[in-house]
């Protein structure tokens, strides 16, 4: 693991233990790797017909139950209007991007060449999720994609410690303020860069507490906000 990465994970653990509560001694969190998956439409395919998408949502829902009982799915659901044909976001809590990568081969919308997936390794506080009063109950959350913008300038030294320093002071603020339930790093350096999960879903004012962040301000990093129905109680 580079530095600068061992620094963001530590500052997050501080920063979600320290909103986690008010007592004297809030909880400490241990950091963890999930496997983020992103299930996106495959381009060119036609829309399926209303009972062939039955069948197949009704194996993905089987899936997601089994996955949910063997304690390896910890959060999941659609997106609404996110960029790249993301359709769904999946939370495992496998070891690596190949087991993550192997269940979703079994998806009925992956089988079926309908949906295909892609796995981001996510560092995270472990026992922030719980597991869903019930898989068909949902409730409504927000999604923070952090990506890292074409073009983004470069900077190093001071400059760039002062923007992770900043970076993270907002993470804390959102945090604090019961907004943030969790939030993490990708483990690979592409352009996603990270999520947050939100547990406010007015997303006027996630987009301006996200506009806070000197990142954001520099052109360093962009947050894309997205709609995301989960099974209730697991935020």
């Amino acid at each position: 693991m580079n530095t600068r990465l061992g620094r963001f994970l530590f500052a997050v653990v501080i920063l979600i233990a320290g909103a986690a509560a008010m007592a004297d001694e809030p909880p400490q969190y241990e950091m963890t790797t999930y496997q983020l998956v992103l299930l996106k439409t495959v381009p060119g395919t036609e829309r399926v017909g209303e009972r062939e998408a039955v069948r197949l949502q009704e194996g993905h829902l089987a899936q997601l139950e089994a996955l949910y009982g063997k304690g390896e799915a910890l959060l999941s659901g659609p997106l609404s209007g996110a960029e790249g044909g993301i359709r769904e976001a999946i939370v495992l809590n496998v070891g690596s991007v190949e087991k993550a990568s192997q269940l979703m081969a079994e998806n009925a919308w992956v089988e079926a060449g309908r949906l295909v997936p892609e796995v981001h390794t996510w560092w995270a506080a472990r026992g922030i999720l719980q597991p869903p009063e019930h898989l068909l109950h949902g409730e409504r959350c927000i999604l923070g994609l952090i990506r890292r913008p074409e073009g983004a300038p470069e900077y190093s030294g001071e400059k760039l410690q002062a923007l992770q320093a900043g970076h993270m002071k907002n993470i804390q603020a959102m945090a604090a303020s019961g907004d943030l339930v969790i939030a993490g790093p990708m483990g690979e350096d592409g352009e996603l860069r990270g999520i947050f999960i939100f547990r406010t879903t007015d997303t006027a004012r996630l987009a301006e507490m996200v506009a806070r962040d000197p990142s954001v301000k520099a052109g360093r990093l962009g947050v894309e906000l997205v709609p995301w129905r989960v099974p209730k109680g697991t935020v």
